[in-house]
This record gives structure tokens, C-alpha cells and sequence, in this order.
């Protein structure tokens, strides 16, 4: 038995070393393929093109962006695709569709935290660059597990330009109160005392939202952007949803409301505002036909110089004096999708000077770089404005993602409960 036994096992041990024989060549070449197969991936991925894509943002900003990275791409022979998406659609399915994307710029406020999301867990910003940032702009960065997965590379600021007044006389104006008393006084010399793009929905919204922290502070602000997150996800009506921001005692935009009403109702606002955009804007600047203007950085260099020669930019004061500030600037982010090597090195190469200083001349916004040139005095005054003050807010427009055609609605309601109360 014992030994029957045995040649059993020897059997089964023959069996089992020709099984092996055979087996390990082909574990062997498959190991080998696989192996292969992940270089040849990571060879393809840090070779290939980079595809940089950008999602809602402006003509200015991706102009700009495109030609700074065109330029330094050319001298590192890197050669790049570049896509360009309206915001006409969640930034969700665009990126559903486009799986390929590289490099991707977007607004702050949803979109970023959208494309952060299932961007690759080796795709992030390195810390030596990053740590060139002023401390407001580093306080936006989006970061997951200690990997900076999102920064912004320039920023815009919503501000007030004012016609007919000296460097001094407007360092006085330090209150809205004080602001609404300058506009009183040019009533007697202007048409349009006070005048903003009201026909400009995305502007409307972050007009208000500017408004409602230079009045009650960012709690109102954030008051106001998580009635529009949950307008969204409630589908509820731009009727109910303007009700919720402004008409209830308790409503985030209450005060600013009441105060765009009273220059309704005093003549400071033309009532046809809602009709405008920033090209009418600049017309009336040019035409010397209005004193005080609401617009963005961005805006102001669309004006003609004739249209804001007589005119002194100025931040948006609060209701009263203080320190702490949060103020609208739409910064634009950067998120890399891809760990390709070229990718990350484009990536990097943002937050330094010598971009940052391109970015800004090209765009015409602040750099977010705390010690690289900026182009004019207008850029470092803004990058001053935002480095002294808390991390500013994207606006109420970016807060959610609501269609254009919501949007729309939404500032009508508003802007017809202002004028007619």
C-alpha cells in the first residue's frame, strides 16, 4: 500500500514539474507584456501632445492663457491641442465626452470642484511653485490628500468706476453710504448717475453677490449661494428662487435690495438698465453721460481709453468700516487631469514669474503670484486688493451650475423687483 502509495506521488510530482515547464515560460512572457505594456502607456502618456481644454470662461482669459502657453510650449518643442467648451452644459457631461483632456482651466465656484473630482490621483500641482502664491490666492487651491489637485493662475476683481473725482476724494469715499452720497451729488451733472450691465445675467448675479458682502458681510454671500444650490437641486422656478434671495425679512440680498431700490426710486439708476450691456456701458462712459459705473477688471479693459479717462477705479466699500473683506474677483483655475510628464511640466510652469507675468499681460487680469511684475498699475492694485483680504468668492453666477436660459430669468425677476417697489 505504502509504496503504491509513492509512485502515486511521484506520478503526481512528474505531472506537476512538466506543468511548471510549460507554465512558467508563458507567466514569464506574460510578466513581460504586462510590463511592457505599462511602459509603453507611461511612454505614450508623457509624449503625447498635451490637450488643454478650457470651460466657461472668457475670450480675454483664453486668448490669453492659449497664447502664454503657446509660447512657452514652442520653446520646450512641446506641441499642444487646445479645446474651447461653453459652460451651455455642466461641466459633468463635457467631460464625459472628452475623456482625453490634459490640462483643463475652468472658473472657481462648481466647476472647479466638478473637475477636481475624477481627475488622475498622480495629477497635481508640485509645492515649490505653489508656494509662490499670495496667501489669499493659496487659500483657494482645491486639495485632496495632501496633493494640490487645483490653484488659480489669475484672478478678476468686481469693482466701481467713478467719474469726476480725484485720487484723494475717492480714497474718502470708504462707505456704501458714502458711495450712494457721490452719486446723489452727480445727479445734477449726470443722466445716468449710477449705471451697471444689467442685460449681462452672469454680471447681474455677481453684482448682487458683491453687494451683499460689502453690506452684511460673506455670510450673506453664502446665504445666497446655497439658495441657488438648492434651487438647483429642487428645480425650483427663477420666481421662487428670487423670492428666496430677496423678499423674506431673513433673504441673504435683502439689504441689497432695498438699497437698489432707493436708486431706483431717487433716479440714480436709470430704469432701463436691464436693457444694457458692457458695450452700452462704454458708450455712456465715452459719452460722458454717466458717473459711476459697477463693472470688473475685465470689463474696463474692453472700455475705449476715451471711455475711461475721466474715470477712477475703485474697490466696492463696505456698509461700514472694516478690515476683513471678501471680496468678488472670478479667479481661474488650473487642473491638471493627466500625469503626463508634459502636462505637469506646462502645469508648473504657470505659478512661476515669468508665466504669471505673461498670463497677466496676456489676459489683462491680476497674476496670483506674490512677487512676479505686473503689466499696469490696475493688475497690482487688484493683486493688492485680493493678497490684503480674505480668499475672495468666485461669484453667485459659479456658485451652481444653472443653465443660462435660468439665469436669464432669474436676474429679470430681480431686476423688475428692484425697479418697481
Amino acid at each position: 500500500m505504502n509504496k503504491k502509495a509513492k509512485k502515486g506521488s511521484s506520478r503526481t510530482a512528474s505531472r506537476f514539474s512538466a506543468l511548471l515547464k510549460v507554465l512558467l515560460p508563458s507567466a514569464a512572457i506574460l510578466t513581460l507584456c504586462i510590463y511592457g505594456a505599462v511602459l509603453l502607456t507611461g511612454y505614450i502618456r508623457d509624449n503625447s501632445s498635451p490637450v488643454i481644454a478650457f470651460y466657461g470662461l472668457e475670450k480675454n482669459e483664453i486668448d490669453g492663457l492659449t497664447k502664454t502657453i503657446e509660447d512657452y510650449s514652442a520653446g520646450k518643442s512641446i506641441e499642444c491641442e487646445f479645446l474651447s467648451f461653453d459652460a451651455d452644459k455642466p461641466l459633468e457631461e463635457i467631460l464625459s465626452d472628452n475623456s482625453g483632456i490634459s490640462l483643463l482651466f475652468v472658473p472657481g465656484g462648481h466647476a472647479v470642484k466638478s473637475a477636481v473630482k475624477d481627475s488622475d490621483n498622480n495629477a497635481f500641482i508640485s509645492a515649490p511653485e505653489f508656494s509662490e502664491l499670495t496667501m489669499s490666492a493659496s487659500a483657494l487651491a482645491e486639495i485632496s490628500e495632501g496633493k494640490i489637485k487645483a490653484a488659480p493662475v489669475c484672478t478678476d476683481f468686481f469693482y466701481s468706476d467713478l467719474a469726476g473725482i480725484t485720487p484723494e476724494e475717492a480714497d474718502k469715499i470708504r462707505t456704501v453710504s458714502d458711495l450712494k452720497k457721490y452719486a446723489e451729488k452727480l445727479k445734477r451733472k449726470y443722466e445716468n448717475p449710477v449705471i451697471f450691465a444689467g442685460k449681462d445675467h452672469d454680471f447681474v448675479l455677481d453684482m448682487l453677490g458683491a453687494f451683499a458682502e460689502s453690506l452684511d458681510g460673506i455670510s450673506s454671500y453664502n446665504e445666497a449661494a446655497e439658495i441657488l444650490k438648492t434651487s438647483a437641486g429642487k428645480k425650483l422656478t427663477p420666481a421662487e428662487t428670487a423670492a428666496l434671495l430677496c423678499n423674506d425679512h431673513s433673504s441673504p440680498l435683502k439689504t441689497t435690495s432695498i438699497l437698489f431700490s432707493e436708486m431706483y426710486r431717487n433716479g440714480l439708476i436709470n430704469p432701463a438698465a436691464h436693457t444694457l450691456n458692457q458695450q452700452d456701458i462704454s458708450a455712456l462712459m465715452e459719452a460722458k453721460l454717466c458717473g459711476i459705473t459697477f463693472t470688473t477688471l475685465s470689463e474696463h479693459r474692453q472700455y475705449t481709453p476715451k471711455a475711461v479717462q475721466s474715470f477712477i477705479s475703485k474697490e466696492l466699500p463696505p456698509a461700514a468700516e472694516r478690515k476683513e473683506r471678501t471680496f468678488t474677483a472670478k479667479p481661474v483655475f488650473a487642473v491638471p487631469r493627466s500625469q503626463g510628464k508634459k502636462t505637469l511640466e506646462i502645469t508648473d510652469a504657470l505659478f512661476k514669474r515669468e508665466l504669471q507675468e505673461s498670463i497677466s499681460r496676456n489676459t489683462g487680469l491680476a497674476p496670483v503670484n506674490k512677487n512676479c511684475r505686473t503689466p499696469d498699475t490696475q493688475a497690482s492694485d487688484v493683486r493688492y486688493f485680493i493678497a490684503a483680504s480674505s480668499a475672495p468668492v468666485s461669484g453667485l453666477s459659479r456658485e451652481t451650475y444653472l443653465s443660462p436660459d435660468f439665469k436669464k430669468a432669474l436676474t429679470a425677476e430681480i431686476l423688475t423687483s428692484l425697479r418697481n417697489r
